[in-house]
C-alpha cells in the first residue's frame, strides 16, 4: 500500500525501485550499488556496525564472506509522501518488509538463516547536477532496521 498525499505516483514508483535496487545490490555483493542507494551522510540503525552508512558498508562487505549466497525478497511496501507544507527534514518515508535467506556450507553441512526484517527509511531527493530538484533521484537519508524473526538451520549433506 502506498500513500502519495503530496507527491506523485511516479515518486512512489521511483522510491520502490530504489529499495528494490538496494536488495539486488546486496545479493549481488555490489558495495558501490548499495552505497548509491544512500545519501553520503545517511544515518543507520541496525545489525551492522556504526551509526551511519559509512561505518555500516565495510561491515556489510565483511559479512558477505560468511555466506555463499543471500536472497532478499521484498514484501509489502508502504511509501508516504507528505502534503505540501508538511515537510520536515525528510521528503518521504517508506516501510519495506523483507524476507532474507542466507546460505553457506560448513564441515559437510548446509547451513542457513532466514530473517524477516522491516526497513524504516526516510528519504530525500539527492541533488543532481543539471537537474531540477523535483527530477533529482531519491536516496535513503536514514534507515532503521527492525528484526521480526530469525531462524538458523542446518542440514547434513552427503
Amino acid at each position: 500500500m502506498s500513500r502519495a498525499r503530496g507527491g506523485s505516483l511516479g515518486d512512489v514508483r521511483a522510491i520502490r525501485a530504489l529499495l528494490e535496487r538496494y536488495a539486488e545490490a546486496v545479493d549481488a555483493r555490489d558495495l558501490g550499488g548499495v552505497a548509491s542507494c544512500f545519501t553520503e551522510d545517511a544515518a543507520y540503525e541496525g545489525s551492522l556496525a556504526g551509526s551511519d552508512i559509512r561505518s555500516a558498508l565495510p561491515d556489510l562487505a565483511t559479512r558477505w564472506q560468511e555466506y555463499e549466497r543471500t536472497r532478499h525478497s521484498i514484501g509489502c511496501q508502504l511509501v508516504e509522501l507528505p502534503r505540501p507544507g508538511e515537510r520536515g527534514p525528510f521528503e518521504a518515508h517508506a516501510e519495506t518488509y523483507v524476507s532474507v535467506r542466507q546460505q553457506r556450507r560448513r564441515d559437510g553441512r548446509l547451513e542457513g538463516r532466514w530473517v524477516v526484517l522491516v526497513y524504516r527509511d526516510d528519504l530525500v531527493r539527492a541533488p543532481a547536477e543539471g537537474r531540477p530538484a523535483a527530477a533529482s533521484p531519491w536516496r535513503i537519508a536514514r534507515r532503521r532496521v527492525h528484526t521480526y524473526f530469525r531462524l538458523d538451520w542446518s542440514h547434513t549433506t552427503h
